[in-house]
């Protein structure tokens, strides 16, 4: 478990936690609009994209939009305990850089999430 001497340090930490409550905001928003854009119905809707093959859109059932809101969860909560663990274990310079890379997953989730949606509703 994490001692209070690492947690203080943690805590005085601004880069750090200002990178955790970036990946935290970007999970949030993977959440909130995974949740609020789902609709259920009968309709196929386009999951993938592929150049290869004879058809581009890969389409699947409503619910496998959900594993979108799953990979926000995991950010939410996994990232921050692997964060913690590694500045426990290897110290600030690897927690900062695998916070900054867990902000540009982030990042890239909820554009990716973004462009999945609208396509999805544009389908529907």
């Amino acid at each position: 478990m994490l001692d209070k001497e690492i947690l203080n340090n943690i805590s005085k930490d601004r880069l750090l936690i200002a990178l955790l409550l970036v990946s935290t905001v970007c999970a949030l928003i993977l959440i909130v609009s995974g949740l609020v854009q789902i609709r259920p119905s009968d309709v196929q809707v386009p999951v993938r994209y592929s150049a290869y093959g004879v058809t581009n859109l890969y389409r699947e059932k409503w619910y496998y939009l959900i594993s979108f809101i799953g990979a926000g969860l995991l950010l939410l909560v996994l990232h921050p305990l692997v964060i913690l663990k590694m500045y426990k274990e290897k110290g600030r310079e690897f927690a900062v850089g695998f916070a900054a890379l867990t902000v540009l997953t982030g990042l890239i989730g909820v554009l990716l999430t973004s462009a999945v949606f609208r396509v999805v509703s544009i389908s529907l």
